[in-house]
Order: structure tokens, then C-alpha cells, then sequence
């Protein structure tokens, strides 16, 4: 009896079934890798906004005091209010590489996420943040951010923008709107 040449339809469908699970594992390795690129990178600009708020917070240094309180008048050495009330992200984007452009007192990159400044009261303290409010909400971009965050002394932000405090390792589930904040300076009060 003589066979015909070719693959039956089981052995058809075993192949099919074999290079669909393989693809639904790379599909998910690669979308692990993107957010995990996208977390990196959010850190990375928001220490490229650290230092940038650094350079211009030391070519202000003449009308800020050490309690971060701006000067009042160039007569006497009053102080008071608070200069990061003051200073918006448009303010600190000169001392910033191109891709970034102006949206009111905020600034956005390329992606739609929104960059701000902020000046909290925690613990008897004033500290100044950069704020960077994500264009999305993306649970594997957050869980990257909160795994990292102790390390970078990122804050997460409730939707009222209210401080909730520095992330560690334990404090990882805290409140997460579509922001996370760097901390610049601390100022004692």
C-alpha cells in the first residue's frame, strides 16, 4: 500500500498549539521588558530633574536662605513664604536637555507625562520634590517604581497630591495616583 507524503491534521494542530504557547511567552517576557524600560527611564529623567533643580537652586542661592525660605527685599534680609512655592517646572527646564516642552507652569515629555514642582511638610520638614505624573496608569510601571523607590528616595502621591512619605521596601503598597516624586532639598523649619 503505497502512503501519500504530508503531515496529518493532528500533527498540524500539535505544531499550531506548540508555536502559540511560545509566542504568548514572549509576548509576555517582552511587555515584562518594556515596563521595566519604562521605570528605568522615569528614574533616570527624574534624577536628570534633581540635578537640574540642584544647578538652579545654587545660581539662586542669594535669595534663598537655608530654611528654604525666599527673599523678600533687596533693602533688608527678610525672608519668608517658601521659594519652591515659587519656582515652577517651567523655571528649571533651561538647565534641561531638548524633548521637553512647556505646559503652563509644568513641563511634558514626549510621552504626555507631566513634570512639577512641589514643596511638602513632613516631619518638621520642608522638602522640595520634582513630581512626575504619569500619562497612563500602569500596574507593571508601578510595581517597577515601588520595587526601586526606596533606592532613589521616590515618593508616592495620593490623587489630592498630599504627601504620603518615602516608600521602603515595607511601605511598598502605599497609595499610588499616576505620580511619583524625587526629592531635591530638605529644609529644617
Amino acid at each position: 500500500m503505497c502512503r501519500k507524503k504530508g503531515f496529518t491534521l493532528v500533527e498540524l494542530l500539535i505544531v499550531i498549539v506548540v508555536i502559540g504557547v511560545l509566542s504568548a511567552m514572549m509576548m509576555l517576557s517582552s511587555t515584562e521588558a518594556v515596563s521595566s524600560a519604562k521605570a528605568t527611564n522615569i528614574i533616570n529623567n527624574l534624577r536628570n530633574w534633581k540635578t537640574a533643580a540642584l544647578e538652579w537652586y545654587a545660581d539662586h542661592t542669594d535669595i534663598v536662605n537655608d530654611k528654604g525660605k525666599i527673599k523678600t527685599s533687596d533693602t533688608d534680609n527678610s525672608y519668608s513664604g517658601n521659594f519652591a512655592a515659587n519656582v515652577k517646572a517651567k523655571d528649571i527646564l533651561p538647565y534641561l536637555g531638548a524633548g521637553l516642552k512647556e505646559d503652563g507652569d509644568n513641563v511634558k515629555d514626549s510621552s504626555g507625562g507631566v513634570y512639577q514642582t512641589d514643596f511638602a511638610e513632613v516631619n518638621n520638614k520642608h522638602i522640595w520634590c520634582i513630581i512626575y505624573t504619569m500619562p497612563t496608569e500602569d500596574e507593571r510601571i508601578k510595581e517597577k517604581l515601588e520595587a526601586r523607590a526606596a533606592n532613589v528616595l521616590l515618593r508616592n502621591k495620593a490623587v489630592n497630591n498630599s504627601d504620603k512619605g518615602r516608600y521602603t521596601a515595607a511601605q511598598a503598597t502605599g497609595v499610588w495616583a499616576k505620580a511619583v516624586a524625587i526629592e531635591v532639598i530638605q529644609f529644617d523649619n
